[in-house]
């Protein structure tokens, strides 16, 4: 609602739940403008940010590709309040003519979001561009969160995937994280490792920007 974009191609959210042990795979998102979430978007309206939980899903092989914009969150895009545990997020890649951003999920709103995410999965997923945008090319090849409050814990981020031509930075081809202007988010107990940048890169496995919180405990190599 009131997005110039295409989003959701295996399952739009707009209201709370929960995915409990569902396979989902192989969607595609193709557009000229914006695309949002290849498996899952979970989207919030003025008056009313959703609570959803996710629970040993395999978010697998879905991909949104975007031709003249911005592609968005290939595994899952959320902008509302979000509890992962126990998900696979695997295979999915974001390719937009101005930039790729979460190959696994992508999580944003304009308001702070609540992020409890543990003991989940996140490897061979890809952002890509052919071009990028003047501020960046890719963003969080695993996953990119912005505007949090909440723990990240016990999460492995391996074999993710940026790739653009060289023209301006990509950042955290494991993890990107932006806009944490609190204390109460806590990432812990993390596993981040064989991510690879094949453009011009800041932060080969984490990347931080206008963020703080408490790290602690996390393993980058």
């Amino acid at each position: 609602p009131g997005l110039n974009a295409w989003v959701g191609g295996g399952i739009y959210i707009s209201s709370g739940g929960k995915l409990l042990n569902n396979y989902i795979i192989n969607n595609d998102l193709l557009a000229i403008e914006r695309v949002y979430g290849g498996g899952i978007s979970i989207v919030s309206s003025p008056s009313h940010i959703p609570l959803v939980v996710l629970r040993g899903n395999k978010i697998q092989n879905n991909h949104v590709k975007s031709i003249a914009e911005v592609a968005v969150g290939a595994g899952m895009f959320s902008g509302g309040n979000l509890v992962m545990e126990n998900n696979v997020l695997s295979d999915n890649s974001a390719d937009g003519a101005m930039g790729g951003v979460g190959g696994g999920l992508m999580m944003f709103d304009s308001r702070p979001l609540e992020l409890y995410m543990h003991n989940n999965k996140f490897s061979h997923n890809a952002v890509k561009t052919d071009f990028g945008t003047s501020n960046y090319e890719t963003l969080g090849g695993g996953f990119t969160i912005v505007n949090v409050i909440g723990n990240v814990s016990n999460n492995i981020v391996s074999y993710n995937v940026s790739q653009g031509p060289g023209f301006n930075y990509s950042w955290g081809p494991g993890v990107f994280i932006q806009d944490v202007n609190t204390y109460d988010f806590v990432f812990e107990n993390n596993i981040i490792n064989n991510n690879t940048s094949y453009s011009l890169c800041l932060g080969g496995g984490l990347g931080l920007f206008r963020s703080i919180g408490i790290y602690q405990n996390n393993v980058i190599q």
